[in-house]
């Protein structure tokens, strides 16, 4: 559905406007089909999904990693982990997203956040305030 929204985007943007088609978007009077609106619902869901994942991603950016044969996985926090600048380090958590049983590791600012701590864990073996762990899986 969001790869529909951005072709129509791209319509709206680069071709001149003709009108309607009449059928299963809109109907003989140029209005919106019931089918219309429900995809409109989900295209705005979709985009508002996009939003609170954009925002977790800022609030939560994902750590640096690294893996060798020798050592394992390490993970780690830094003002620049994940692609995203800041002004904090953070320390790294097991991020579980709401209804996902899987986790992401993210960089966490407060770890003392309720929020953050409902939503968080340490990696077992890790320091609590460490801005660096190996990982063991």
């Amino acid at each position: 559905m969001a790869g529909v929204n951005q072709w129509l985007s791209f319509y709206e943007n680069e071709y001149t406007y003709k009108g309607k088609l009449i059928g299963r978007y809109y109907n003989s009077y140029g209005n919106p089909t019931e089918y219309q609106k429900q995809v409109i619902k989900t295209l705005q869901d979709i985009d508002g999904e996009k939003r609170r994942n954009e925002d977790l991603e800022l609030k939560y950016p994902p750590c640096n990693s690294e893996w060798n044969r020798e050592s394992g996985t390490r993970v780690w926090c830094s003002k620049m982990s994940g692609g995203i600048r800041r002004d904090w380090t953070g320390v790294p958590r097991m991020l579980y997203l709401p209804g996902s049983d899987s986790y992401r590791c993210a960089c966490v600012k407060d770890p003392e956040d309720p929020s953050t701590r409902r939503s968080s864990r340490e990696y077992p073996g890790c320091e609590p305030r460490s801005t660096s762990c190996r990982v063991f899986t």
